[in-house]
């Protein structure tokens, strides 16, 4: 099964990318903030994130770039 992260501080976004994501039965995780997603793609290892620009903790371009100094992540597509 596909794992995929979705990282949004807006509920609204979260929910109905998530709905239209779980709708083709793949596991989804949600992650409220860069911090917060972060921590779940440590854990949960997706295999594709999605993540807003503007977030209030960490953009999504310090998230990617955090992402990409782990070799476990050197190959996950990142989508903003």
């Amino acid at each position: 099964m596909t794992n995929i992260l979705v990282i949004d501080e807006d509920p609204i976004y979260l929910q109905m990318i998530s709905k239209a994501l779980e709708a083709t039965h793949w596991l989804v995780h949600m992650a409220d903030s860069g911090v917060h997603g972060l921590a779940l793609a440590r854990t949960h290892k997706p295999d594709l994130i999605v993540t807003d620009v503007v977030m209030p903790d960490l953009s999504d371009y310090e998230v990617s770039r955090q992402l990409r100094r782990d070799p476990d992540f050197t190959h996950t597509p990142i989508l903003c």
